[in-house]
């Protein structure tokens, strides 16, 4: 019997948001349920504002390179060099964080998958649904510690929290990782007292093979993604504050990436000047334009107050706005972070 999950990579990463379209999808962000939502990298795909709906721009994501074109081991490297001076080599695939919400299975008696995927279908309406390769699909065990690669910490502690991490998302599913000799999982100084935490990627192979699972992604259709995000249709603060509340229920360092992996926040906001999506504002080729210039084309509103977005939270928004807008920033290559705040227009 088939096992089957949902990638979530907007507003489906919150619990309480998944849930509005089935109880069924509510597991994990802290919930009692025995099947929590697993955060999990997507590599080759980048998340972007890029979808047209009746009245605001929603979250989409995009294949990298796009179908048809070479495949990302084929991308040209010097080109990629000289837009990727400060990254290490071999780290050149793009990639967005989301969770993998496992659907209910069909002997269940409440609900079945196909019921809960027609619901799901039916929510993403702009979209369609299309299989994802299981190869292109890793944990994140390195932001689930919510520290970084270079940080060292007590051994103990850091198989501890492994351990932790593998028993609360991993160990029921086909990303559970096979038991190694405790040599292999902590690099221990001559003391044996710290541990280098170096970042994680999962060798899917096993999953590869197994043709039971079937991972889902909701990919926006061309008809919804030819006009850019703009003031008729803008990106909504009650959208992101849901999409956020996700991430932070699972990790900072989760929030982080999910921030800095997003694209078009802004005119001109692009993956690695490598990739211009066309809907991707058309002022985005003006890249010395100031935030007040910027504010002309600008898409994006803080709609707390009044929340437009109809699976909004207001009392949540409005209660954790602060902590919220603390992580509206964005990270750069050479280690400087901007906040994203100057380019949304508060309320008159």
């Amino acid at each position: 019997m088939a096992k089957h999950y949902v990638f979530g990579y907007g507003s489906l990463i919150c619990a309480e948001s998944r849930a509005v379209t089935a109880s069924a999808l509510k597991g994990g962000d802290g919930c009692d349920a025995a099947a929590p939502a697993i955060p999990i990298r997507l590599r080759n795909w980048i998340r972007l504002w890029n979808v047209c709906g009746q009245k605001n721009t929603f979250l989409g994501v995009q294949r990298f390179p796009p179908t048809g074109g070479k495949g990302s081991e084929e991308i040209d490297r010097k080109e990629m060099d000289n837009n990727n001076k400060n990254k290490k080599k071999n780290k050149y695939y793009p990639s967005c964080v989301g969770v993998l919400v496992p659907l209910p299975s069909s002997n269940n008696g409440d609900c079945d998958n196909n019921e809960v995927l027609f619901a799901l279908d039916r929510r993403e309406k702009c979209y369609d649904r299309h299989r994802v390769d299981l190869n292109d699909i890793e944990r994140v065990d390195n932001v689930l510690l919510d520290t970084d690669d270079a940080v060292v910490v007590d051994h103990i502690k850091h198989e501890r929290m492994q351990e932790e991490i593998e028993e609360r998302y991993y160990t029921n599913t086909f990303l559970r990782r096979p038991r190694r000799p405790r040599q292999q999982l902590v690099d221990c100084d001559n003391n044996n007292e710290s541990i280098n935490i170096k970042k994680d990627t999962y060798n899917n192979s096993n999953a590869s093979a197994n043709n039971e699972i079937c991972v889902w992604i909701y990919v926006p259709r061309k008809c919804y993604t030819k006009m850019a995000s703009n003031t008729k249709y803008p990106i909504l603060q009650s959208y992101v504050d849901i999409a956020l509340r996700g991430c932070l229920s699972i990790s900072k360092s989760f929030t982080k990436e999910f921030v800095d992996g997003t694209y078009g926040w802004y005119p001109g906001h692009q993956y690695n000047d490598v990739l211009v999506p066309s809907s991707i504002s058309s002022h985005s080729n003006d890249n010395n334009n100031n935030n007040e210039d910027n504010k002309k084309h600008c898409c994006w509103i803080n709609d707390r107050h009044n929340p437009l977005y109809v699976r909004s939270d207001k009392e949540f928004s409005l209660k954790n706005s602060d902590r919220l807008d603390a992580h509206l920033v964005l990270s750069s290559n050479d280690s400087k972070r901007t906040s994203l705040l100057s380019y949304r227009i508060e309320p008159r």
